[in-house]
């Protein structure tokens, strides 16, 4: 049936308790009092207002059109991301990129779906023996990872933090980058990756954000604006 409004109680000023009733009233509705007569068909479903779903361990919310989550850290020791040269750019090898500890989400879509994926992390390039010149400099990097596939559109680099002709500390670098692309059904991991040639590279800041939504009317034929940073694997 539809939704019955109580109308308010006259008085001045009006009290909250003649006010507490429509509320609750409404907030009944909403959640399971509203049948299909009551909605318009061209505007919205009786589905989308249907409450969501927490998961507090990746800190998602799971809605029926689509997920909205991410993690953010800003300063706290033990959440600090971080890559080393052995594993990811060892001498005389070849880049091998390792994903940034904490920073990726696995989660699961209902059906096909458009999804942005975006982050900002604030880089600190170590290397014990300070370069000499610019052809030596150290560098480190990141990039998106789609289900263990690189993003290379969305690449960003930057210095080590010291320079040996030059021993103040350099301005530190600022990462910021997203992608939107299209997902199919099932589940799907994003996160962060990159290498360095220095000893080391710490995220001190980072942090991130998945948007899902499942509406073909948001990217008409499944494709993108030509400025998009395009999902391709490589």
């Amino acid at each position: 049936m539809a939704f019955t409004f109580t109308p308010v109680v006259a008085g001045n000023p009006v009290l909250a308790t003649d006010l507490q009733g429509s509320f609750n009233n409404l907030q009944t509705y909403i959640n399971g009092g509203a049948v299909s007569g009551d909605v318009a068909a061209n505007v919205f479903q009786k589905h989308h207002i249907v409450k969501g779903t927490y998961q507090p361990i990746p800190n998602t919310f799971n809605f029926v059109s689509g997920i909205n989550g991410g993690q953010n850290f800003t300063g706290i020791e033990e959440k600090l991301a971080f890559l080393t040269q052995s594993p990811t750019l060892p001498v005389g090898g070849e880049i091998d990129r390792k994903y940034y500890q904490q920073t990726a989400l696995t989660f699961y879509v209902e059906k096909e779906c458009t999804v942005m994926f975006q982050f900002f992390a604030c880089p600190l390039v170590f290397n014990y023996a300070l370069s000499t010149t610019t052809g030596n400099e150290r560098e480190a990097t990141i990039n998106i990872h789609i289900d263990g596939n690189s993003n290379f559109a969305s690449k960003l680099w930057t210095h080590e933090e010291w320079f040996a002709t030059n021993p103040q500390q350099r301005q530190r670098e600022f990462w910021s980058n997203f992608i939107t692309t299209r997902l199919g059904a099932g589940f799907h991991s994003i996160g962060l990756e990159g290498y360095t040639n220095a000893n080391n590279v710490f995220l001190i800041n980072w942090g991130f954000t998945v948007e899902c939504w499942h509406d073909n009317r948001a990217i008409p034929n499944g494709t993108l604006p030509p400025n998009y940073p395009q999902y391709n694997p490589q």
